[in-house]
Order: structure tokens, then sequence, then C-alpha cells
């Protein structure tokens, strides 16, 4: 008796064949060699279910009805660019993370066509809603990093997740808190990756490659900056830096 298959894997499987279905009739209507379409739909949507946060694939039937659109606009063998699965894979998230504190008539994804309104889904919270939201973005970004030093006016973080990296950076230019094309892991991989809080403004240190800048993104001279600092974080950052 053979074992039974997972339920994601099933999900996997109706999806696709329901999406393929949907693409033979397409390539009729461009008149498109129908089998050589749906070998490369294939491919392109199993690519584009990667997107899906979820190890479920939760959302794998709205990346379907996505997908779809896009043959509308730019036809079957139109394939998306890195830039658009970017951003396509960071509005789900962003949707994913917000949908627990949306309204409960506002949870159904179904209700949204594209990626920009995924991206905006944190418009439709209410107020209590939004508060629920800063509050669990602000448990996890302390969870997924750690306190080096606190001493009042005085802060050095470590990040460990693109996550703390986004609600640490709040507010500042830098490209590790971004929405979407976070280059939090391209840094992370280089070394540690550390926000620096002053009484004056937030630095953000990238300790493999020594960059070191301010909340606008630009470069900054981290002595400097350091010289009203209390000489322990000045030790500690002395320390972290001479072993990079």
């Amino acid at each position: 008796m053979g074992m039974s298959r997972a339920p994601s894997l099933r999900r996997v499987d109706a999806v696709l064949n329901s999406h393929l279905q949907h693409a033979w009739r397409r390539a009729g209507i461009e008149r498109l060699d129908p089998y050589l379409s749906i070998e490369r739909e294939q491919r392109v949507f199993t690519l584009i279910c990667g997107c899906d946060p979820t190890p479920q694939g939760k959302y794998f039937t709205w990346l379907s009805a996505w997908r779809r659109r896009w043959w509308t606009d730019y036809g079957l063998r139109t394939c998306c660019g890195m830039a658009e699965m970017d951003r396509l894979s960071s509005g789900l998230r962003h949707f994913h993370d917000v949908r627990p504190h949306l309204p409960m008539e506002m949870r159904d994804i179904n209700r949204l066509e594209t990626v920009d309104e995924l991206l905006c889904a944190e418009n439709r919270l209410t107020v209590l809603g939004a508060r629920s939201l800063r509050k669990a973005e602000r448990d996890q970004a302390y969870a997924e990093s750690e306190l080096l030093f606190d001493d009042e006016h005085w802060k050095l973080v470590r990040l460990k997740s693109q996550a703390a990296a986004r609600w640490w950076g709040m507010g500042t230019r830098w490209c590790t808190s971004a929405r979407f094309n976070n280059q939090f892991e391209l840094y992370a991989r280089r070394g540690p990756l550390m926000v620096l809080m002053t009484p004056s403004d937030r630095y953000q240190l990238a300790v493999g490659s020594g960059e070191f800048r301010n909340s606008s993104d630009a470069q900054a001279n981290i002595e400097v900056v350091l010289r009203g600092a209390p000489a322990a974080l000045r030790w500690m950052v002395a320390d972290c830096l001479s072993r990079a």
C-alpha cells in the first residue's frame, strides 16, 4: 500500500494542472504550439510558486490568477524579470505578515490583483490592527537581534534577520531596511551587521566591509561619531572591527 501524498503536494498538483489547462487554452488564442507552451509555462509557473512565503502553498491559486493576468498584458511567452519576481515575493511576504492584523473581510488575498496592492496591504489596517502589527514587528525584531550595548542614549544592536534589519532601520534610507529588494542577506554573508544608536542619529555598521553609514545612507566617520561614546562601547566596536 503506497504512502499518501502530503496535502501541500496535492495542492501543488491541483493548482498546476488547472493552471496548465488555462495555458493550453491561451496558447490556442495566441496561435502558439500548445505542447511547447505547456512545457515552458510549467517551468515558469514553478518558479513563480517559489515566491509563496508559506510551505503549504497557500497563495498558489492567487499566483496562478496573477500569472494569467500577466498573459493578458504581455502574452503567454513572456516571462517575469528578476526585478518583478523580487517585488512579487516581497509583496506576498508583506501581505502574509500583515494579514492576521487586517479586518476579517480584508484577509482574502483574492480581493487584490496586483503586486502594488499587496505592498500597500498595510493601508487597509484599522488603528487597532496597525498597533497589533507594530507590536508583532517589534517583538520579532527584538527576538531576532542582540542588544550588545545599552546605556541610555547609546545602543549597539546586532541584526540577525531581515525582519530585524527592517525594524531597526525604520525611517532610514538603508537598503537593508527596504521592503523589497532588501540587501540584508548580502551584507550578512560578509559579516555581522550592526546598528549604532547615538544621541544625534542612527548608524549602520557592516563589519565585514567596514561600511559605516548614517540614517541618510551617507558615509560617516566612525571615530568621530564615537568620540563622545562611553569607553566600553568604543572598546566593543573596536573589538568587533578587529575580528573582521
